[in-house]
């Protein structure tokens, strides 16, 4: 991560694809979520962590709980 984290403060755009949601939502600027190939949340980490959606899909509770 520490290598992501960077390669990505120097400018460089990086498209990750990751489950571990932790590691997603500490680096990432933009994220879109997926659940069985529909788009269900696009936006800032900490809007998408809010998403009920992305929650019933994947959190199972509020990210930030």
């Amino acid at each position: 991560m520490e290598l992501i984290q960077s390669i990505r403060d120097t400018g460089i755009t990086i498209i990750m694809v990751e489950h571990l949601v932790k590691a997603v939502f500490g680096i990432a600027d933009r994220v879109v979520v997926l659940n069985a190939g529909d788009l269900i949340a696009e936006g800032a980490p900490d809007v998408v962590a809010h998403d009920q959606k992305v929650i019933d899909a994947y959190l199972g509770k509020s990210f930030h709980d």
